[in-house]
């Protein structure tokens, strides 16, 4: 199996590109994407910190659509940990960025909610 941005990668098989294979170039730009966020946080770029976050909304529910792990326990729990990032940390993220709070506090937490679901999924 391989590995994306240290997250295990057994997705189910389907038509099209293999999952895995796309799933892994989503984390990949995501994590391309995190490092140009935090570039931007230490420069004080505002504006680009964001349009990054969202850049990096659009790449995260394009990995959850496709991010079907066989073991259901585990598709649960990675289910959850997109939820958990989608639905409250990204928000809260794009709500600071917005507010003027850009800077290396905000890329630092950007870091720490990627990291949480990079530790479940560990191999």
């Amino acid at each position: 199996m391989r590995t994306a941005g240290g997250i295990l990668l057994a997705l189910t098989s389907c038509s099209g590109p293999a999952p895995a294979e796309e799933f892994g170039a989503l984390m990949e730009d995501l994590q391309e994407r995190v490092r140009a966020l935090v570039e931007d946080s230490d420069a004080g770029r505002a504006d680009a910190m964001q349009r990054g976050l969202a850049r990096i909304r659009t790449l995260a529910e394009a990995a959850r659509a496709i991010g079907r792990l066989r073991d259901e326990a585990r598709r649960e729990e990675l289910e959850s940990q997109f939820a958990l990032f989608l639905d409250v940390r990204l928000p809260e993220l794009e709500a600071a960025a917005r507010d003027g709070e850009a800077g290396p506090a905000l890329a630092s937490r950007l870091q720490r909610s990627c990291r949480a679901c990079h530790d479940a999924f560990k191999e």
